[in-house]
């Protein structure tokens, strides 16, 4: 799919969502960097809050702005990541992962002020995972209802599920092809089917999309 056409499908779901103009017009600005600075991974972006929102749709979900707002600008952070390790065609140094890791934190303090609830999804997306980072549980703001908290839980958890899938089904650009063994894949997956609910529905839904996953 074109990114012209990721775009607007975005853009529809949004509208659909219950996003308002407004509100689209400012999440889109303050990805504009992310998409200068690295086409690949602001498609991703797209691919992801797409998969993320259809999927929430697809579950009865009654919010699908978190899912689509969350998913969009879940690696906005990337564009602090130096582009050499965005493009490295070999496995990373343990101190070059560590500058990747950096991501969610740096996408959380780049949405907070605007964005609160979507940038706790791009803090957390990769805290449920064997090896966690970024944000963690405890610091989602004790403000929050239980039942605010349970979405944005939820949120990250879809979100951490369709990021890797699309990642490793999608991407075709040399990082990812290299950056992770069968081996690792096969434990993140095995990892993912004890925490991430529904997982077998999900995944058999992810697999069974011609487009945008």
């Amino acid at each position: 799919m074109s990114l012209h056409s990721l775009e607007e499908e975005a853009r529809a779901l949004a509208q659909e969502a219950g996003v308002q103009e407004d509100e689209w017009e400012k999440l889109m600005a303050l990805m504009e960097p992310l998409k200068k600075y690295h086409e690949p991974t602001y498609q991703h972006c797209l691919r992801v809050g797409i998969a993320a929102c259809e999927l929430a749709r697809e579950e009865g979900w009654h919010d699908l702005s978190l899912p689509l707002l969350g998913g969009i600008a879940h690696d906005i952070g990337k564009c602090h990541t130096p582009l050499e390790l965005l493009n490295c065609e070999r496995t990373l140094t343990p101190q070059e992962f560590e500058i990747i890791q950096k991501h969610p934190r740096d996408g959380y303090e780049m949405l907070e002020k605007d964005f609160p609830l979507p940038a706790l999804v791009a803090g957390l997306h990769h805290h449920f995972q064997p090896h966690a980072y970024g944000l963690s549980l405890d610091d989602i703001p004790e403000t929050l209802d239980l039942h605010a908290r349970e979405h944005l839980e939820n949120t990250a958890r879809l979100i951490r599920l369709v990021d890797f899938h699309d990642a490793h089904t999608t991407r075709t650009d040399k990082h990812e092809q290299i950056q992770h063994d069968p081996s690792w894949i096969e434990g993140e997956e095995e990892h993912m089917r004890h925490h991430i609910p529904n997982y077998r529905f999900r995944v058999e839904h992810l697999r069974g999309k011609d487009l945008p996953i």
